[in-house]
């Protein structure tokens, strides 16, 4: 609980001229990594903090979006503990052994429809009701 009012305590760092709140950056991811557990109610975290929930989920997807477009930085990268590596290039396929990204479909020609040979048959009429007294009354 301690940590938690902490946390509130640092997020709001002073407000603009407007009238709206800037929040520390540090104490903003942390509120944002807070939520990112399982099980956590964002609404509530962010009530908990005083900051809009609204507010809270657009920070949220913007510290998704943010961590998408940074590149990863791991060995695979060519760098281990701070110390770059010199790794070979990966040698792309020519184009020409590649597949098309399209492949075309054919389709078989459709047969004509089947006519019947015999006498048509008529099927019967279903009339409501309704329309039947309808068109009676009109008769009178």
């Amino acid at each position: 609980m301690t940590k938690n009012k902490d946390l509130k305590s640092r997020l709001v760092i002073g407000e603009k001229r407007d009238g709206r709140c800037e929040y520390d950056e540090g104490a903003r991811d942390e509120l944002i990594r807070m939520c990112l557990k399982p099980g956590v109610s964002i609404a509530r975290t962010a009530m908990e903090h005083d900051v809009n929930p609204n507010q809270l989920r657009k920070w949220i997807t913007r510290y998704h979006q943010q961590r998408m477009t940074q590149p990863q930085q791991n060995s695979a990268s060519g760098i281990t503990d701070g110390v770059p590596i010199d790794t070979p290039t990966p040698v792309r396929p020519s184009v020409a052994s590649e597949t098309p990204a399209f492949i075309p479909v054919v389709t078989a020609p459709l047969a004509p429809p089947a006519v019947p040979q015999g006498p048509s048959q008529s099927l019967p009429l279903m009339v409501d009701r309704t329309s039947c007294a309808i068109a009676e009354w009109r008769r009178i």
